[in-house]
């Protein structure tokens, strides 16, 4: 059955590259959806067409998840793996590859090679069985059935999870979507108590009613209380004392991120995670899921935007004019970061 690898690249060449070069014999397509910057994105655009590969030019959207549906469009095979630049595939999913058809789509584990452990995430799927709704980080929704492949077959993520830290600048960037698409509400401790095994789910304390999400804040002291279950249920679950300990300091610093911003910018934070979650998620609240608009939005931009700054515009002309935004410029006055003082030295994250 033939089957594409679908990456995605924001000015980072050299992952994409080695990842063509592992995946080349594997694979019958390999298509590329570029966010980089004009001159990282000539040279990527002709050693991928070197290879046999395509390019397709994105707007950054601070992330890459916002535009896997995109991404999915410009894939011409049955099957797709999707696969991060800092990411390669194990020897024995490489050999399998083009035998995985008797599911639709296929859960593999991630091996994080900083923490020792492993996460798992829905990455081989047939093209057209599979929907992106609601969060832009959740699983796909599949008209199907879906198997899950064990830890031979894994995928091997080198990332740097310590440069959340270290980075600043990349550290607010995702404190900013999480605080839109994952803020700390009913939901937030909900999913805190949920302990997930494959397909089944099972509630930690299935006797405590949770109202309805309509989007109302947690306080403080429940706030804690959601991270330091997530921790110990992350220890259950067998993550390990180090991938624990770093989801627990994530949390706290996004707490903190979202208690220094200034009040008018929490409550239009808060605003639009509501407006957005009432409309079914960020792809159909932001138009995400039809090509043909985000191509129009890639053919108007000027690649002079942060891909936060470019996500940001997106939702505020949305929430403040009900539908989604014709150019990344709609939005007048200063940008939504420059508005907050997000890049001043008093933004402490660590």
């Amino acid at each position: 059955m033939p089957i594409a690898l679908l990456m995605f690249s924001l000015d980072d060449s050299e992952g994409i590259l080695k990842n063509i070069g592992s995946l080349e014999t594997s694979v019958d397509e390999i298509v590329i959806i570029d966010s980089s910057s004009p001159e990282v994105s000539g040279n990527l655009r002709l050693r991928v067409e070197a290879c046999g590969g395509r390019l397709y030019r994105a707007v950054p959207l601070g992330c890459a998840d916002p535009l896997r549906p995109f991404g999915i469009s410009k894939v011409r095979s049955d099957n797709v793996l999707v696969l991060d630049a800092d990411e390669e595939v194990s020897e024995p999913l490489k050999a399998r590859l083009r035998t995985l058809t008797d599911r639709d789509a296929y859960v593999l584990p991630r091996f994080e090679s900083e923490f020792r452990s492993y996460t798992y995430h829905l990455r081989v799927f047939r093209r057209t069985a599979i929907e992106y709704r609601g969060r832009s980080f959740d699983f796909p929704v599949v008209s199907g059935s879906v198997g899950w492949l064990d830890k031979r077959h894994q995928i091997i993520h080198h990332g740097r999870y310590q440069r959340y830290f270290l980075d600043k600048e990349r550290a607010q960037r995702y404190f900013l979507i999480e605080s839109i698409e994952r803020p700390f509400t009913h939901r937030y401790l909900r999913d805190a108590m949920i302990v997930r095994f494959r397909n089944r789910s099972h509630s930690l304390s299935p006797r405590i009613p949770f109202v309805d999400d309509q989007g109302f804040l947690l306080s403080p002291p429940a706030i804690r209380a959601a991270i330091e279950i997530t921790f110990l249920r992350d220890l259950i679950l067998g993550h390990g004392i180090r991938a624990a300990s770093f989801g627990r300091q994530y949390s706290q610093a996004k707490g903190r991120f979202f208690r220094m911003l200034t009040e008018p910018a929490r409550e239009e934070l808060v605003a639009i995670a509501r407006d957005l979650k009432s409309e079914g998620g960020l792809f159909p609240y932001l138009g995400l899921s039809n090509p043909s608009y985000l191509e129009r939005l890639t053919a108007g931009f000027r690649w002079d935007l942060r891909g936060i700054d470019v996500y940001m515009n997106l939702l505020r002309y949305r929430y403040r004019h009900g539908q989604p935004a014709e150019s990344v410029y709609s939005i007048d006055g200063p940008l939504w970061s420059e508005s907050v003082g997000l890049d001043r030295e008093r933004t402490e994250l660590s």
